[in-house]
């Protein structure tokens, strides 16, 4: 049990609709059973852009930003402003590693790990960095979203 932290990049297909032209089957295998999807049904596809486990700091700073202050542990619209916005203050976090960022302060809460250890925090922080700057990278083709999903 503990603090799982999801980034999430939505994108939308919506083949059912009759002007859209997508068709085609995608052939997947879990230990070799096959798992058909008929692309002409599909109304979007979700991708996992990055995961992190009890980085309360990183957590604390979406819930404050992105979720009205609500932790609910439902999905959570976030848009490349927020992440660039995140990416900023973890980048300048990161320049200090002897102490915690006023903009990212730990966060307690149930199962969501330590909120004195400095060692993790800043691994937390390196993770986010590597995780957002890829995220960033994904092509704008105004077809995808993205969200931040917790769970406990």
């Amino acid at each position: 049990m503990g603090l799982d932290m999801y980034l999430k990049k939505n994108i939308y297909i919506g083949a059912y609709y009759p002007h859209r032209k997508i068709k085609g089957t995608v052939k997947l295998t879990e230990n070799g059973r096959p798992i058909p999807i008929r692309l002409d049904r599909l109304m979007e596809v979700t991708e996992i852009l990055g995961q992190w486990r009890k980085a309360n700091a990183i957590h604390g700073w979406f819930v404050r930003n992105c979720a009205d202050g609500v932790d609910d542990c439902k999905p959570v619209p976030v848009t490349r402003e927020d992440l660039k916005s995140l990416l900023g203050i973890v980048r300048e976090a990161r320049k200090h590693p002897s102490e915690f960022h006023d903009e990212l302060p730990p966060t307690g809460g149930f199962f969501f790990g330590s909120t004195d250890d400095l060692e993790e925090y800043h691994r937390d922080l390196a993770d986010t960095e590597e995780i957002l700057a890829k995220a960033l990278q994904e092509p704008e083709d105004g077809l995808a979203d993205f969200y931040y999903e917790a769970s406990w």
